[in-house]
C-alpha cells in the first residue's frame, strides 16, 4: 500500500523510508527542512491549473516499522483572487486517497471543514481534515502494528 501524495509504502522498513526521502532531497525532488520535507508540484488539466505545496513531518517509526505519516497540501489556483474551495481538488484528492486506501470511508462535514475516516482492513486509519475555504487538506495515516 502506497500513500498517493509521497509515494511511500506503508509496509517499507525504516532504513528504506529514510533513503527514499534522503536521495529524493539530494535528487532536488524535496526539499529537507529538518523536521519535515516540501515539495511543490502542478496539477494542470482542462479542468483546473493548481499548484500545491505539500509538507511531511518525519515519519514516525516504531520497531523499524513505519508508525505514522502526517502530511499537509495546500492548494492553489491560478487566476484565483480570493480563495474558495475548489471541487476539481476535492474530486482529484478523493480519487487518489480511494484508489491507494479503498472506496470505503466515513465522511462529516462541520461548518467549512469536511472530516474523512478510513478505517482499513490491514490495520490502517487513515484521518484526512479539508479547510474547504483555504484548501487545505490534512492527512494522518497510522497503522496498528
Amino acid at each position: 500500500m502506497v500513500d498517493p501524495f509521497w509515494g511511500i509504502n506503508l509496509r517499507w522498513d525504516k532504513e528504506t523510508v529514510l533513503n527514499m526521502l534522503y536521495e529524493s532531497s539530494i535528487n532536488g525532488n524535496i526539499e529537507n527542512c529538518v523536521f519535515s520535507f516540501y515539495k511543490v508540484y502542478f496539477i494542470t488539466d482542462t479542468k483546473m491549473n493548481a499548484r500545491i505545496k505539500a509538507t511531511l513531518n518525519n515519519p514516525a517509526f516504531e520497531k523499524n516499522e513505519i508508525k505514522s505519516l502526517d502530511y499537509s497540501l495546500v492548494a492553489q489556483f491560478k487566476n484565483e483572487t480570493t480563495a474558495k474551495f475548489n471541487t476539481f481538488f476535492f474530486d482529484y484528492f478523493m480519487t487518489q486517497m480511494s484508489s491507494a486506501y479503498g472506496k470505503k470511508y466515513l465522511e462529516n462535514i462541520e461548518g467549512d471543514t469536511i472530516f474523512l475516516t478510513w478505517n482499513n482492513e490491514k490495520g490502517i486509519v487513515i484521518k484526512a481534515t479539508i479547510f474547504r475555504d483555504i484548501n487545505s487538506y490534512n492527512v494522518s495515516v497510522k497503522l496498528k502494528n
